[in-house]
Parts: C-alpha cells; structure tokens; sequence
C-alpha cells in the first residue's frame, strides 16, 4: 500500500507544478496543527479551549491557525450552535465537542476536510479545491509515516 501510495504521489507531483514545495511550505503546518486538534478530540480529559500548543508548530504561526480554524468551521456550517459563539475559543470548543461526537470515520473525515478548508482560505493558490483535498489527503499519508 505504500508503495502505491508514493506512486501516487510520484504522478501527482509531477501533474502539479510546484507542489511538494507548497505542500512544505503551506499544508504541512495545517496537518500538524489537525492532528493537534484531533489529539484534544480524542482525549476525554483535555479541554478544547486550551487547544493546542503542539511543540512542533512554530509559536508565532499558531494565532494564525486558530484564526483560520474559526474561519473553517463557519465555511463547514457543521453546527448551527457553533456559528453563535462570539469568540473563535468558544466556536473552536463547540467544533470540538461535536465532531468528538462522530464515529471515528467521520471524525478523520471532518478533520481532513477542515485542514483543506484552512489550507484554501489562508492562501491564493493555484489549485481547485479537488486538487487542495488531494494534496491534504496526501500530506496527512505522508505524516503518517
């Protein structure tokens, strides 16, 4: 399965110019800062609020994801609850507490689609969306290494 995974990759990197170096540059710190969230998702004692101050995410690029992840959950429209908080800590805490809710299928699902909507709006890129879910579908294979 690996292997097929990097052939994958192998074609997609040489369809999309410039990819591997937007995906380092840009999609990279998104997955880290997903799986972050999902560590906190996953964790019935941690409180979403305090999301989220992974090591390895630089401390000054963090503000800017949090903003991005409030931005992405209005885009997601996941919970009508979530878009009548009035601070992105609250609305992050609401969309935690709803997708630690869903089946672990459609928790990886929610996660994965929320780091390609927070890739999109930080960015003005050349990719179509479809081509932004690919590259983030496969920046979250390539960190499961």
């Amino acid at each position: 399965m690996k292997q097929l995974m990097l052939a994958i990759w192998s074609s997609i990197q040489s369809a999309f110019d410039g990819a591997e170096s937007f995906m380092d540059d840009h999609i990279e710190n998104v997955i880290a800062f997903m799986k972050s969230v999902k560590l906190v998702i996953e964790s019935p004692i941690m409180d979403g609020v305090v999301i989220i101050t992974p090591t390895d995410i630089d401390n000054q690029l963090l503000p800017g994801l949090r903003i991005l992840l409030a931005r992405a959950i209005d885009v997601l429209e996941i919970q009508q609850e979530c878009s009548s908080c009035s601070t992105d800590e609250e609305k992050i805490a609401c969309y935690c507490r709803y997708v630690q809710n869903l089946s672990p299928e459609m928790r990886d699902a929610i996660l994965h689609k929320t780091a390609s909507i927070m890739s999109r709006l930080g960015l003005n890129n050349k990719f179509t969306n479809s081509e932004l879910d690919t590259l983030v579908q496969i920046g979250f294979i390539k960190n499961k290494q």
